[in-house]
């Protein structure tokens, strides 16, 4: 793959996973290492795929849309991992373009190495991230930063208006020679969830402008759209009942062949009524609404629907 070919793609499967958190800046300084062709979109059979190395987070940021602030504290589980990988690559014959380990914040997963070290042999083509806040960047052991680099993985760093040693990170970065990128976030873009689901679905989706661009797995379910993946943090913690059914997923051990990821991904799912995000917007033309990036250990149901809380 030529620089150019790859800082487009890289960009855009960067790009593609911090446009939820509204980023100001984006950055890509990529490096030389190859390990041959990467699988670019036209060629891949799913654009991309997220995982949660970590539920939970050390931030506190408000209006999350994985809803890591309010997630108590849990780990994936690296053999479920290991056997959900190797399942999703013989559905899609490895070719996924980008797939991203984020959080939540990976690098609170002690196996953090594991996890990349584990994708990259499932998914030797795909464009792998590791997406995380930099909090922790340089309490990181070589080891990590090793396996980062062998393994050709972006480093994709969130910066927030917090304190960071930028120096120190940017010094291990350099010393290892890693493919990294940056970006800054200074607001988010809020969700506007429906509690009642009275939304019409399939108009949800239809304009929903990030449909099957933010596909996600949780606990062997392949899910078209982060929201539902995780909205069992949301449930939990404001005791809610924002159903997900069997037709807002795939199980992909049910799954016969890849047929049926675009069966399932060329039509609405059932969550989508609860989904107010963009449909509102888009009918009156107005703009979606960004919220100043706030660290709180407080949260309000507010901070992810416009709907009042009966």
């Amino acid at each position: 793959m030529d620089r150019r070919n790859f800082i487009k793609y890289s960009a855009i499967a960067c790009i593609g996973a911090g446009i939820a958190c509204g980023a100001s800046r984006f950055i890509i300084k990529p490096k030389t290492n190859e390990i041959g062709e990467l699988i670019e979109p036209d060629d891949a059979l799913l654009f991309t795929l997220q995982f949660h190395l970590a539920e939970h987070c050390n931030l506190n940021c408000k209006y999350c849309c994985h809803f890591s602030c309010i997630a108590e504290k849990e780990f994936l589980n690296i053999h479920k991992f290991k056997k959900d990988i190797k399942r999703l690559a013989e559905l899609t014959e490895s070719k996924i373009h980008v797939i991203n380990l984020l959080g939540g914040e990976p690098l609170l997963n002690a196996n953090c190495a594991e996890y990349i070290k584990i994708t990259r042999k499932y998914f030797p083509k795909s464009y792998l991230l590791l997406t995380t806040n930099g909090i922790l960047l340089t309490k990181m052991n070589d080891n990590l930063w090793k396996t980062i680099h062998d393994n050709y993985t972006i480093l994709n760093v969130t910066y927030y208006p917090i304190e960071y040693d930028k120096d120190k990170i940017m010094s291990k970065v350099k010393d290892f020679n890693l493919l990294y990128n940056e970006y800054y976030v200074d607001k988010f873009i809020k969700l506007d969830l429906q509690l009642d689901g009275s939304n019409d679905y399939v108009s949800s989706w239809t304009k929903c402008p990030t449909k099957n661009r933010c596909a996600f797995v949780y606990d062997g379910k392949y899910f078209a759209c982060e929201i539902p993946a995780n909205i069992h943090h949301f449930n939990k913690k404001f005791n809610k009942n924002l159903e997900v059914c069997e037709d807002d997923y795939l199980d992909i051990y049910k799954v016969k062949s890849f047929k049926e990821f675009e069966e399932y991904s060329n039509k609405p799912t059932p969550f989508c009524r609860y989904c107010n995000c963009f449909a509102e917007c888009l009918d009156y033309g107005i703009p979606l609404e960004e919220v100043k990036w706030e660290n709180s250990s407080e949260h309000d149901i507010s901070e992810w629907t416009n709907q009042v809380d009966k």
